[in-house]
């Protein structure tokens, strides 16, 4: 599993050379988003499709899930500043959360064991659960039609009906409770940070234009 990552904050005031760089598809669906931030959001998840090789068209899974027929199966996810993309020859998921205050109603997605567990440091421990069940559920495909309360992500190896999951811990840092990947079948995740700045004209030494860079 190849797991790409991208700090958006370089794209700000920078969206039209970025965008230049997108598939119509993507930057239709990108200039469509009003907020800023989520729109930058939408365009770094995009750049990492371009640096990882996949483009439109998409395909759909039964709960929505975009997919390419016949092709790598992958996993888009962003928050805060970062955006990141899992690839995997199997079916993958990746999440990202905020460390953030824990709302009553959502700590009732966890197990009686994970509540226990999130006691002695609630806010960080809940968005570390909360992030690896967004990943076992996007790996299945399932989304929210699955009930979050249902399995537990503490360990490291998950019995689902749809098979037998692993969760791997990507990274962590900061503001972030964790970026966690969840694949059916994987040896291990390899991290590459990607990013976005411009490549001088080599020629002339004038001008320049949008780069990836990883």
């Amino acid at each position: 599993m190849n797991v790409y990552l991208l700090d958006i904050a370089p794209l700000r005031g920078r969206e039209r050379e970025a965008l230049a760089l997108l598939p119509e598809e993507r930057r239709e669906k990108a200039l469509r988003i009003r907020r800023e931030e989520a729109r930058l959001r939408s365009i770094g998840a995009s750049l990492l499709l371009r640096a990882a090789g996949i483009e439109p068209p998409f395909a759909c899974g039964e709960h929505g899930k975009p997919c390419i027929p016949g092709g790598p199966h992958f996993s888009l996810t962003h928050s805060g500043t970062l955006a990141a993309l899992a690839v995997s020859d199997t079916p993958v998921g990746l999440d990202i959360e905020k460390i953030a205050p824990v709302r009553r109603a959502a700590a009732r997605a966890l197990t009686i064991e994970e509540r226990k567990y999130m006691e002695a440091d609630p806010e960080r421990r809940f968005a570390c659960l909360w992030t690896r069940k967004e990943a076992v559920l996007k790996c299945t495909g399932a989304g929210l039609s699955q009930p979050m309360n249902a399995f537990s992500v503490l360990g490291s190896t998950l019995a689902l009906h749809r098979g037998i999951r692993k969760l791997y811990a990507v990274g962590g840092c900061g503001a972030l409770g964790g970026i966690y990947a969840a694949a059916r079948r994987c040896s291990g995740a390899s991290v590459r940070r990607i990013r976005y700045g411009t490549e001088r004209n080599r020629k002339s030494g004038r001008g320049s234009r949008a780069a990836l860079a990883g």
